[in-house]
């Protein structure tokens, strides 16, 4: 009985010690698993970092494996990347991501995916305020300009005269005259466009020979004319996007009484270069820009555009102006330049003149002069332009955050 009643204490014994073991190993492999969940998320965050601290990830990361059995704590961890679009991470700034992050300790392993996409605007900063100088805006002595969005520069604002609207500036701002809107001065330089973007969209474009335009004094006249992607009278053929080149040579390039349905791309245009008279002009895309200059241009058009004084229908059948169109040469149109503007070089303004959507200029911004030009400038800002930008204004990188709801746990 001694012996038997010693054994059943030993079974016992050994058996309680036997649960415990099998207790702790089974808290151990939970706490393992539990880590394991950890480093695969963390495996995921240093994919995450790896696109918001390289700009040129998309290039030099290959669509698969990322990193596999690095050390992390006690274990490892490993990540793929994949695009769910193309299979290529190189291409398509838009594209999302899917990231599966491995986390493995001792026998315990866990899987976790998530999608990640870019965040923010598409369109360069610059987009987002009605007029954008690399260089100083200067707003001259009884001169105006109003906008329903910001104007900025990479430089400083320097007004003698009115600005009705926000002003953004890198390098400070001197106000001699009234601005009835907010001034921040001190504000980080904005990424300008890759000028080389002319390139993209002279590729495409229909070339217009200067032998076909009007010459006077040494610059090119396009004038009393209607350019759009169903007519060209400059020969050459006709452009469905409306996408057309006039290379100036270095000579000035006036447009002048003028309707234009389309994008025009100058290169190489004189200081002489600008608009005068009566002016209509608009892309005839919405996803590209109205123009495109090479150069210095100014801004010197009258208040409207008539029919009448130029001899031309500038709204036939299916090209409607402000929502007209018939087969008459007797509307009075105001002057009116639509979409994105973009200069190299300098703007002028030098006559009261309104715009619908945005100026981005590489240099200098001058509103006005002492050559008795006191022009009213009024500007719409287009907001679709940040969000839906042309090609070539696109931001070469944006950060990369998961999207909500997309957290997963991958299992074989």
């Amino acid at each position: 009985m001694v012996v038997g009643t010693a054994t059943i204490v030993m079974v016992v014994g050994l058996s309680a010690l036997t649960a415990q073991r099998i207790t702790r190993r089974a808290a151990i492999g939970s706490e393992d698993f539990a880590k394991a969940h950890i480093y695969a998320q963390s495996a995921i965050d240093l994919g995450l970092l790896t696109c918001n601290t390289d700009k040129t990830w998309r290039n030099v990361k290959p669509s698969g494996t990322w990193f596999v059995d690095v050390p992390f704590g006690r274990g490892t961890i490993r990540l793929e990347a994949v695009d769910p679009v193309d299979g290529n991470l190189s291409t398509g700034s838009d594209d999302p991501v899917v990231f599966t992050g491995y986390g493995t300790i001792a026998d315990a392993e866990y899987r976790l995916s998530v999608q990640a996409r870019p965040y923010g605007p598409r369109g360069l900063d610059v987009l987002a305020f009605a007029v954008h100088g690399h260089r100083r805006l200067q707003v001259n002595l009884l001169s105006s300009v109003t906008a329903d969005a910001p104007l900025s520069t990479n430089d400083d604002v320097s007004n003698q005269g009115t600005i009705t609207a926000d002003v953004e500036a890198s390098q400070g701002v001197i106000n001699l005259g009234v601005i009835t809107g907010t001034i921040d001065g001190y504000v980080a330089a904005k990424d300008m466009p890759d000028p080389a973007l002319i390139d993209w969209y002279a590729s495409r474009a229909t070339v217009i020979s200067t032998a076909q335009l009007n010459q006077k004094s040494g610059d090119y006249y396009m004038e009393k004319e209607l350019l759009s992607p169903t007519v060209n009278p400059f020969g050459g053929g006709t452009n469905a996007d409306g996408l057309y080149l006039i290379d100036c040579g270095g000579a000035g390039l006036i447009v002048s009484d003028t309707r234009i349905v389309g994008t025009l791309v100058v290169r190489n245009a004189g200081s002489n270069s600008g608009t005068e008279k009566g002016l209509l002009w608009e892309p005839a895309r919405t996803d590209y820009p109205a123009m495109l200059i090479e150069g210095d241009f100014n801004f010197a058009h009258d208040a409207t555009l008539s029919e009448s004084s130029i001899g031309l229908n500038v709204n036939p059948s299916g090209l409607a102006a402000g929502g007209v169109s018939n087969a008459t040469a007797t509307d009075v149109f105001p002057s009116t330049v639509k979409g994105l503007c973009y200069l190299t070089d300098d703007l002028g303004f030098a006559k009261s003149c309104t715009f619908q959507g945005a100026i981005v200029v590489g240099d200098l911004v001058t509103v006005g002069s002492v050559l008795l030009q006191y022009p009213t400038v009024t500007v719409t800002h287009d907001d679709n332009l940040i969000n839906n930008p042309p090609p070539g204004f696109e931001k070469p990188w944006r950060p990369m955050v998961p999207v909500a709801g997309s957290w997963a746990r991958s299992v074989n």
